[in-house]
């Protein structure tokens, strides 16, 4: 009778060490929610774009399972992106995948936020967990982002959106939300003798160059002409709003806070309690519905409005909000930043 109780003890105990074993070490019920919802996998789920996924999402979920030491589902997001994704001519990533379509990769061309945010990705997992492999894989793709995607236009360095299609006769179409600062900042500090300094210091005279209309905000799509003239981009709306919202947060997350697009952003946001999810930089007007709740979080980043900033998604969140809110938590605790 003794050994069998002795037994059942030793089993029990087993159990709960592995179970114990078994738990992330860092436990965070937003990044439980956020994997529950919308990682399947491996693959991000875009909940609010017919369940596509796309490199920005691949990217953005690495980053957060480094920051909350969740190896396990980073190597299936890793795994996941490079199988599918993966372009065999250039190493950089086509940036959609539908798995409703025939053929789930169409569009072979990228999207260079995407990239951007995996090779950081990448790196922070190599320091992080000290994996050759996936620091090695980073600079790979870093080599690709500067022999493809780095262009110098009227005296800027800019980020093209993708590979294909933006470098137009007289000018060049660039998006500011792409420009993942605190992304290029740690690019900087590993290649000091890289292009990454160049694109940083441009960045930021791009955000105050390109500022329109009365609030002065800047626009989701942009033009450089090579002449040098900057100017919203013809075939997009001439709007602050779903691309736009990400450049506070990327400015911020980079410690980047004390400038006047800054200073813009922030004292528009503060004129309504909840301001709309975009505004024309033409004509004035503004969408009827307001920003997410993922859009709130970037603009509580920017200064006090006597809310506090959610943990975790709400059941109404769609994947580009939850994700906004996820990444703005992360920029508040300045994570990968030094």
């Amino acid at each position: 009778m003794a050994v069998s109780i002795r037994i059942v003890f030793l089993l029990i105990s087993l159990s709960s060490v592995a179970c114990h074993a078994a738990a992330p070490k860092y436990m965070d019920e937003g990044w439980n929610t956020y994997v529950a919802r919308f990682i399947t996998n491996g693959r991000v789920v875009d909940t609010g774009n017919n369940n596509v996924s796309h490199t920005e999402g691949q990217g953005w979920a690495m980053l957060m399972a480094v920051a909350y030491d969740d190896k396990a589902q980073f190597d299936q997001l890793w795994q996941w992106t490079n199988k599918h994704l993966r372009r065999s001519s250039d190493r950089l990533f086509s940036w959609r995948y539908d798995p409703t379509a025939q053929v789930a990769v169409t569009d072979l061309n990228n999207a260079s936020d995407g990239d951007l945010m995996i090779a950081w990705a990448l790196s922070v997992a190599g320091q992080r967990w000290n994996n050759y492999e996936y620091s090695y894989q980073s600079l790979i793709l870093r080599r690709q982002i500067k022999e493809h995607l780095l262009k110098t236009v009227a005296g800027y360095t800019v980020l093209l959106p993708a590979k294909e299609g933006f470098t137009h006769d007289g000018f060049t179409i660039v998006n500011l939300s792409y420009f993942v600062v605190p992304a290029i900042q740690h690019f900087a500090k590993l290649e000091p003798n890289g292009p990454w300094s160049s694109l940083l210091r441009d960045s930021i005279r791009l955000f105050e160059a390109a500022r329109f209309g009365p609030k002065k905000l800047p626009a989701d799509w942009m033009a450089i002409a090579d002449g040098g003239e900057i100017y919203p981009a013809e075939g997009w709306p001439v709007r602050f709003g779903y691309e736009a919202v990400r450049i506070p947060l990327y400015f911020f997350w980079g410690r980047i806070t004390e400038t006047p697009g800054m200073r813009a952003i922030n004292a528009y946001w503060r004129e309504q309690r909840y301001p709309p999810a975009w505004v024309d930089l033409s004509s004035g007007e503004f969408a009827h519905y307001p920003l997410s709740a993922g859009g709130m979080a970037v603009r509580q980043l920017l200064g006090e409005f006597g809310v506090a900033m959610p943990t975790t998604p709400s059941s109404s969140d769609d994947y580009y909000s939850a994700s906004l809110l996820m990444l703005s938590r992360l920029a508040a605790k300045n994570t990968f930043v030094r």
